[in-house]
């Protein structure tokens, strides 16, 4: 049976993984909208507005509390790593299949060598920091 810790860090990775590309999109698009004209309050009510970006702000602080309560079961030295790394992962792959066009795209990226090696380093350096 998976740890209910893990399954914590394994959750709180996935909603950042997920959300991370959302934000960074709508970010990108309420700066583009605006084209630099707008002071930084301007620039903040904006975003706000954007009912997108609100939602995946919102969606992405649950993973915080998720994060917070699966420390309650690991300590702070495994989950930070552990939770970065899959992050990371998770982000990459969100990013990458809200690029595609095609699922031929997603295929030919999902087994590339590159990305694969990545998973490999990433898993290995989970397994050292759990085990060690």
């Amino acid at each position: 049976m998976i740890p209910f810790g893990f399954l914590c860090m394994l959750a709180t990775s996935l909603i950042w993984g997920i959300t991370n590309p959302i934000l960074k999109r709508g970010a990108t698009e309420t700066q583009q909208e605006t084209k630099g004209n707008l002071n930084f309050l301007q620039l903040l009510s904006k975003l706000f507005l954007n009912f997108k970006f609100v939602l995946a702000q919102l969606i992405n602080w649950s993973g915080s509390v998720v994060f917070l309560v699966g420390l309650q079961y690991n300590a702070l030295a495994i989950a930070v790593p552990v939770t970065n790394s899959f992050t990371f992962l998770f982000t990459e792959i969100a990013d990458q299949m809200m690029e595609a066009k095609s699922l031929l795209e997603i295929k030919k990226w999902m087994f590339n060598t590159e990305m694969l090696l990545g998973v490999f380093f990433i898993t290995v350096g989970i397994a050292v920091c759990l085990c060690a």
